[in-house]
């Protein structure tokens, strides 16, 4: 008797659906209750932060006063060391910001995450989803279950496999989201006082961006995750938005993503310091000299070039290059 495969995927398919189906469905509930719940998705209440005050303070006290005597004495070395004015103001401009931020980051923390979090709430909120029961496991169950009569178990198994990944990659994206927020929450004011150090200023920008792209990321998420609750009579659309949702984090927060290019360093530190190198580029511009005109007209005293409107490129070059060692 030939060997039938279909006979043999039978009872242990539907125990794999099954099985696949209802981890999925508690995966999903860990998702609404942790990954986008409060208050741990969103953690600004004093609650929150009041738990964080004694491992705040103990490190302030041992580390803030260390690292800031450190920033500033490098800092003078610098000032002392630069041969231009725009460098001091700029090295100057970057001490003001470190000790602004390190005394006012933890309001300013609270109220990105206030600001994600009412971002969030216009989608999350609207048309009172009963989101827990939004992925009904009994459903896709009943429609894998449907799709797997008639010889496509197999298949049936593959789709159950791609819900639950896509449910347990959103888990563990948002729950090391969730870490990040707090470990961000207490080593920010503290690392900011490393600003005034030009080796450490992309780096500490860099953590301010990523919290406030962690902070903002729910908001395309939640809009994902609406639109995979509204189409989830469709199995494959619903499955397709799920995805969309894993995949957000990795289009978005990627290294030449869009909100990286949105919030990147060009835009936090060039912004501040416009008024720094517009001097330095005026100053590195020769401008030629047209020489005296005589009563016919004609130029003389002119002993550059003959023509009176060409530029020294050699020269030019070469002090862009000398702006753009500076300014590195």
């Amino acid at each position: 008797m030939a060997f039938n495969i279909i006979s043999f995927l039978s009872p242990l398919g539907a125990f794999l659906l099954s099985s696949e189906i209802t981890s999925s469905s508690g995966l999903w509930m860990l998702i609404i209750e942790y990954g986008l719940g409060q208050p741990y998705a969103f953690p600004f209440p004093e609650s929150i932060i009041g738990t964080l005050n004694p491992i705040m303070g103990h490190l302030v006290d041992v580390l803030a006063m260390p690292i800031a005597t450190v920033a500033i004495f490098i800092t003078s070395i610098k000032i002392i060391m630069a041969r231009r004015g725009e460098e001091v103001n700029r090295i100057l401009w970057r001490l003001s910001i470190s000790l602004m931020l390190f005394i006012l980051s933890i309001d300013i923390l609270k109220f990105i995450l206030e600001a994600g979090y009412l971002v969030f709430a216009s989608v999350w909120d609207y048309g009172s989803i009963n989101w827990f029961a939004a992925m009904n496991s009994s459903q896709i169950l009943e429609y894998l279950r449907n799709f797997s009569s008639g010889g496509n178990t197999l298949s049936a198994i593959l789709l159950s496999s791609g819900y639950f990944a896509a449910t347990f990659f959103l888990l563990s994206f948002l729950m090391l989201r969730d870490a990040l927020l707090l470990v961000f929450i207490v080593i920010l004011p503290i690392a900011s006082l490393l600003l005034a150090i030009s080796e450490f200023y992309d780096r500490i920008i860099q953590l301010w961006v990523m919290f406030i792209e962690l902070a903002f990321i729910p908001f395309p998420i939640a809009i994902a995750l609406y639109l995979s609750a509204i189409y989830s009579n469709v199995f494959f659309m619903h499955i397709a938005f799920l995805w969309a949702a894993c995949l957000i984090p990795s289009i978005l927060m990627a290294k030449g993503g869009i909100l990286r290019n949105l919030m990147g360093l060009d835009v936090l530190s060039g912004i501040t310091m416009l008024g720094n190198r517009i001097p330095m580029v005026k100053n590195n511009i020769e401008i030629p000299s047209l020489g005296k005109a005589q009563p016919n007209g004609n130029l003389y005293n002119n002993p550059a070039t003959e023509n009176p409107y060409q530029l020294n490129i050699p020269n030019l070059m070469k002090s862009e290059v000398e702006y753009r060692r500076v300014m590195e």
